[in-house]
């Protein structure tokens, strides 16, 4: 008779302790700068959880992903309309979009997942947007429209995704040397030509 509150005094502490990793892991803490998404036993719902404090079924997993900006930086070995060979600098600035983070997490898989598929469309719009276009333009004058170019081809990849972009960025245009040496030939050409004519008209 001793031993019955000694056994069920462990029963008890047992059953607490079990209770108290049950309500723990139905706990589930939302940073800010993310949204989660649920996972139960397979299914994933199309709701978004955004930061903050949830309850939820102990049997239920959640997936967090960011909101933040991202930022990827590339240099692609690409072409221009002649066929010329070069590499180009460029960063794409994108976000997830908070209320398909669901779609995404279903169709696309994890964050780094999702970049490679990301990347590697960035990478093939550049390939088509600087084929369109004469080296010296690229390297000149029409970097502003090229860029505005790809960042709207981005948005039409990648918004039906579930991603938003801010912007694409040309940062840079790296010319084999003697391909940039005959291009700054030909501006020095070009611009004399223009001050001879400014001159001529004075």
């Amino acid at each position: 008779a001793a031993l019955r509150p000694v056994t069920f005094c462990i029963a008890l502490l047992t059953s607490a302790v079990f209770l108290q990793q049950t309500l723990g892991r139905g706990i589930v803490v939302i940073p800010t700068g993310e949204v989660g998404v649920i996972e139960t036993m397979g299914t994933v719902s199309t709701e978004t959880l955004n930061s903050g404090v949830y309850f939820l079924n102990p049997l239920s997993k959640v997936v967090t992903y960011s909101t933040r900006l991202q930022d990827i930086k590339e240099t692609v070995d690409t072409s221009s309309k002649e066929g010329l060979g070069f590499n180009i600098d460029v960063s794409l600035q994108y976000r997830l979009d908070p209320q398909k983070a669901g779609e995404v997490f279903s169709t696309l898989g994890d964050e780094g997942q999702q970049k490679e598929i990301i990347i590697s469309r960035f990478r093939s719009l550049i390939r088509e947007n600087t084929a369109r276009y004469d080296l010296s333009a690229i390297y000149g004058e029409k970097r502003p429209e090229i860029s505005q170019s790809l960042a709207q081809a981005m948005k039409t990849q990648l918004e039906p995704l579930g991603f938003i972009v801010e912007e694409a960025l040309l940062r840079n245009v790296i010319l084999p040397e003697n391909i940039q040496n005959a291009i700054q030939e030909k501006v020095a050409v070009e611009q004399s030509n223009q001050k001879k004519e400014l001159e001529l008209i004075s």
